[in-house]
């Protein structure tokens, strides 16, 4: 791929233009992956600093974890609390190294907060990823192109595990945030870069934080933030859904946006199931067809979460 011939958009004042240094190196592996992650389109020195750095941050802790964990290739892949150390050890050596990171994001939230949203997107997937490697989790997806490519939307989908957000976010190819409980907030470094990524804390024991929530995901769904939320309120124990709960539908009612039902299968079977030990395996994500709130029924309208898990359950029954 040829870089030289994109149309870069015009940068800041703050920032400098990145155009003579790409026309400097065409055909660079490194440059057409920050394109094809859509962060050059900030076209400011800054960004090129924060790939630089999270790039090397995240191939430094893989090979420390590597080389200092895992002496045995076989061994690693059948030791199954080595998984959960590594994973443990991956994400502590992330947020230490990944303070100076935060501190440029922030700097360049100042002059373009969608270069920032870009960048913070790739260095949380790459962290995922990295996560899911050493977890040994191999992704199926399904229906990506159902997934609107011009405007936002409400994504709903069944929870079981803490690695649906994992295997969910690596997959969807655009900007998105979670709503979490409030309690995740208060977890150093952590909260940092959920809030970089457009997460929302939502308060369930308090009405009114939890409509502030509420609009606030409607606001973001209109700039052109996706929302993921889990309407179930909790994981799943024994794999079967509980009810939806309606309230966490009304971000797409009121912001007019599609909701895409999502069914996630088999990712209790990597933690959950067998905690405190992680186990490799392959998990499943499914990604139905738009449900568009002005096509619906007065009833289905009134109920939508109900709508919403019937749609989602009967996707998990052409899995099972």
């Amino acid at each position: 791929m040829n870089l030289t011939n994109i149309n870069i958009e015009t940068p800041c004042k703050n920032c400098v233009n990145l155009s003579h240094i790409i026309k400097s190196y065409p055909n660079t592996s490194l440059y057409v992956i920050m394109y094809r992650i859509k962060v050059l389109k900030s076209n400011s020195i800054c960004t090129l600093v924060i790939f630089l750095y999270a790039y090397t941050i995240c191939i430094l802790v893989y090979k420390i974890i590597i080389t200092s964990l895992i002496f045995n290739t076989n061994k690693f892949y059948g030791g199954l609390m080595l998984r959960l150390f590594g994973i443990a050890i991956f994400l502590v050596i992330f947020f230490i190294l990944s303070i100076p990171v935060y501190l440029i994001e922030w700097i360049l939230s100042k002059c373009n907060i969608k270069a920032r949203d870009n960048s913070s997107k790739f260095i949380v997937s790459m962290g995922f990823r990295i996560c899911l490697f050493i977890a040994g989790v191999k992704i199926e997806a399904t229906g990506v192109e159902n997934i609107p490519k011009d405007k936002a939307c409400l994504y709903v989908g069944n929870h079981n595990s803490f690695f649906d957000i994992l295997v969910s976010y690596v997959t969807i190819p655009y900007n998105v945030g979670y709503v979490a409980k409030k309690e995740i907030n208060k977890v150093p470094f952590l909260n940092l870069w959920m809030r970089n990524i457009s997460c929302l804390f939502l308060d369930r024991d308090n009405i009114k934080e939890g409509l502030k929530t509420i609009l606030k995901g409607v606001e973001q769904i209109k700039g052109g933030v996706s929302v993921f939320v889990f309407p179930e309120g909790t994981r799943s124990k024994d794999g079967k859904m509980l009810p939806f709960k309606e309230g966490s539908m009304k971000m797409a009612e009121k912001s007019k946006s599609p909701i895409i039902p999502v069914a996630l299968t088999g990712t209790a079977d990597i933690f959950e199931n067998h905690f405190p030990k992680i186990k490799r395996g392959k998990v499943t994500i499914d990604f139905g067809k738009p449900i568009i709130i002005e096509e619906l029924d007065k009833e289905d309208k009134k109920f939508l979460g109900a709508y919403t898990q019937r749609k989602i359950q009967e996707m998990l029954d052409e899995r099972a």
